[in-house]
């Protein structure tokens, strides 16, 4: 298997528009363990062992709506078997004893409940995402650029004025309204695929009846 997309040199953009089922993008908006600083990371390394590894595989599943990644299941599915059955929600199973915010649960609702609707921006960095100080200093002074309060970064370089433009074209600008119809069409998405019937339904089922031929 050719990996030489996961050596990417940092801080040269390149289009990768050649992988199956994936749209084209950039290489500056790959995350950093994909690139070359990124080598000596445990995300490079658990990468690169997860391609290997998949090579083995009977069957492959996915934590995701096939309607969501239809192109690139489908793409997928043409090498080995593949299967969208999710959304799966881990966590009620795991017991998370860590606190996820400085404020309780209950003081987070009442703090929205005061805000106007549309007026407050959620933030997720994300389980892999590696920034530094700078980044976060420049997020920082964006967001109190902004006047708004949150943003969302994924590693690349950026500056406190880019976000809060951002940010302000997000909450108020020409697109804002379109932008935040997307959320809800992807709820409507989720919803159906969860139905009796549903795409969930449908692929986990043929999972089973594919793994019982197998066995």
């Amino acid at each position: 298997m050719n990996l030489s997309f996961l050596i990417l040199t940092d801080n040269i953009e390149e289009v990768i528009n050649y992988l199956p089922g994936v749209e084209s993008l950039s290489t500056m908006d790959l995350m950093p363990y994909l690139k070359e600083s990124g080598l000596s990371t445990i995300e490079h390394k658990v990468v690169i062992k997860a391609f290997d590894e998949v090579k083995k595989a009977d069957f492959i599943l996915h934590n995701t709506l096939y309607e969501l990644e239809s192109k690139t299941l489908s793409a997928l599915t043409k090498i080995q078997p593949n299967y969208a059955i999710g959304p799966i929600n881990f966590s009620r199973h795991i017991t998370n004893t860590v606190t996820k915010s400085l404020r309780s649960e209950s003081d987070c609702t009442n703090w929205l409940n005061s805000k106007p609707p549309g007026s407050v921006l959620y933030v997720s960095f994300g389980s892999f995402i590696q920034t530094s100080k700078h980044v976060i200093e420049e997020i920082a002074y964006g967001l109190l650029l902004s006047e708004i309060g949150v943003n969302l970064c994924d590693g690349k370089s950026i500056d406190r004025k880019e976000v809060a433009e951002n940010i302000g074209s997000l909450m108020s600008g020409v697109n804002s309204e379109g932008l935040r119809k997307e959320p809800k069409k992807v709820q409507g998405i989720l919803h159906n695929a969860m139905e009796v019937g549903g795409s969930f339904e449908k692929n986990f089922n043929q999972f089973v009846e594919d793994l019982k031929d197998k066995l």
